[in-house]
C-alpha cells in the first residue's frame, strides 16, 4: 500500500483560510490507516520536501479566495523546477514537489483540493458556506486515498 501524505495549509487566524488546517485535523481523527500521514501548517516550506519525498501520493488542501464559496475543486499537481524558489521560505505545491524531486529524486503523484472561501478577515471560525461543505470535502479526500478520485467541481452551500 502506498504511503499517503495529506498537507492542509492556511492561517488559523483568517477565517476561511483555516480550511486546510481544519480539514487536516478532521482527517487525522478518521481511521485512514497507518499508511496515511496528516500534517497541518500555516504555509508550505522547503522543510516539507523530505516528507513529500517519502510519499507515493500527496494531497494538498487549501482555501481559494477567488472561487465561489463552498465550491470544491480537485486538480492534479505537477512538480516545477524553479530556480527562483531556491531562496524562499514559502512555496506553492508545484514548487514543493520540485524540491522533493531536486533533493531526493522523488516524484510522488499529487493532487490539490481547494474550496472557495467567503471570509478572510481576522476570525477564528469558518463561514457558514465553508463549514457546511467541509464534510463533503473530507469525503472526497477519503475517496482519493481509497483510489476513487473525482475530477468534478462541486458546489456545496
Amino acid at each position: 500500500m502506498q504511503r499517503v501524505l495529506i498537507i492542509g495549509f492556511g492561517s488559523d487566524l483568517r477565517g476561511d483560510d483555516a480550511l486546510g488546517p481544519r480539514a487536516a485535523t478532521l482527517l487525522a481523527q478518521r481511521p485512514l490507516g497507518n499508511h496515511v500521514r496528516v500534517l497541518s501548517c500555516p504555509s508550505l516550506t522547503p522543510e516539507f520536501a523530505h516528507d513529500v519525498a517519502q510519499a507515493g501520493l500527496v494531497i494538498f488542501i487549501d482555501c481559494d479566495a477567488k472561487a465561489e464559496p463552498g465550491r470544491i475543486t480537485r486538480r492534479d499537481v505537477e512538480a516545477i523546477d524553479d530556480a527562483g524558489a531556491a531562496m524562499v521560505h514559502f512555496l506553492d505545491p508545484p514548487a514543493l514537489l520540485g524540491w522533493a524531486s531536486l533533493l531526493y529524486g522523488a516524484a510522488p503523484r499529487a493532487v490539490m483540493f481547494t474550496m472557495g472561501g467567503a471570509t478572510f478577515e481576522c476570525a477564528d471560525e469558518l463561514s457558514p458556506s465553508v463549514a457546511a461543505a467541509m464534510p463533503v470535502l473530507i469525503e472526497r479526500v477519503a475517496a482519493e486515498i481509497n483510489g476513487k478520485p473525482s475530477d468534478l467541481e462541486a458546489r456545496h452551500a
